[in-house]
């Protein structure tokens, strides 16, 4: 879960502020290269963490994962 979205804020700086506070996880690309062109492509989606962390709760906890701006930002416009 993204837990910076908030479906009220349309602010890109205040959601990278929250996602900094809240969120410990990110997506990235697998980028590998297109033999036909010699360009990087990406080719699937990656869990990296996004800061140091430590888990020490003894029971289930939720952790943020950062879909990122342009995500929140095109679902809204899907709608």
């Amino acid at each position: 879960n993204d837990l910076a979205y908030d479906a009220d804020n349309e602010n890109e700086e205040r959601y990278f502020e929250i996602s900094d506070q809240n969120n410990i996880l990110q997506l990235i690309w697998r980028l590998a290269k297109n033999e036909q062109t010699g360009m990087l492509i990406p080719t699937w989606p990656v869990v990296i963490a996004r800061k140091d962390f430590r888990l020490v709760n003894t029971v289930p906890m939720e952790v943020g994962l950062q879909y990122g701006f342009q995500y929140w930002n095109s679902f809204q416009g899907n709608k």
